[in-house]
């Protein structure tokens, strides 16, 4: 039984995986479109190098400096290092603009952005919001997996991510100064012990007990 009872705290003890946030982060500017009024941005796709990390648990991503004459026109495609696409935003703000706002799309935020904010002179306010596409015909939705971060969780964390942004309508563009992957994953387990190092956790912690139970004893009868 106490043999039970030591492998018991020591597999615990190894099996501990806390969850650990990190942050990965792209620097620009990078223009959207590369060139003219439509096409992929400067950067195509920005890549994430992830590595350190276990199971995923939580992924949002938060653009800076997000400037664009019409909403309206961008797309934006997160693949994770696993594979799968989940589209962040399409078709999204409508006729309005972007001037030097951060956004973050997170599956935990209020809501996802509204079809259409206001006419061409109004500004969308910085802030969080649920991954917001409209009008996914056919062929947009053979080239993603859905439109919920969520669709992350539980995947391999590690490896190169990639988000994919362009500019998908004529006559407006706009950039993005860096954009940050975030990323909550357990942390990796540690390795499982040799049979060498088994035997040296169990005859410590059969030491400890030892002692302690010695201790125990002065002390009741003092």
């Amino acid at each position: 039984m106490r043999s039970v009872k030591t492998l018991a705290i020591i597999g615990a003890l190894i099996g501990a995986t806390p969850a650990l946030a990190v942050d990965f982060t792209f620097t620009g500017p990078t223009a959207i479109p590369g060139s003219g009024t439509f096409g992929p941005a400067a950067d195509f796709p920005i890549e994430f190098a992830v590595s350190g990390l276990g199971t995923v648990t939580d992924v949002n991503v938060t653009l800076t400096g997000l400037t664009h004459s019409y909403s309206d026109d961008l797309q934006m495609i997160l693949v994770s290092a696993a594979g799968t696409r989940v589209l962040l935003m399409n078709e999204a703000g409508g006729p309005a603009n972007w001037n030097n706002d951060t956004v973050t799309f997170d599956q935990s935020a209020a809501a996802a952005m509204p079809n259409s904010f206001g006419g061409t002179n109004f500004n969308i306010p910085s802030g969080s919001y649920k991954p917001s596409a409209y009008s996914v015909g056919p062929v947009l939705s053979l080239l993603i997996d859905g439109t919920n971060l969520d669709l992350f969780n539980g995947e391999d964390a590690n490896g190169t991510w990639k988000l994919f942004i362009s500019d998908v309508n004529l006559f407006d563009a706009g950039s993005v100064q860096g954009v940050t992957l975030s990323i909550e994953a357990l942390t990796p387990p540690p390795a499982v012990p040799e049979p060498a190092t088994w035997a040296m956790l169990i005859g410590g912690f059969a030491l400890t007990g030892l002692a302690m139970r010695r201790s125990a004893t002065r002390v009741s009868f003092a």
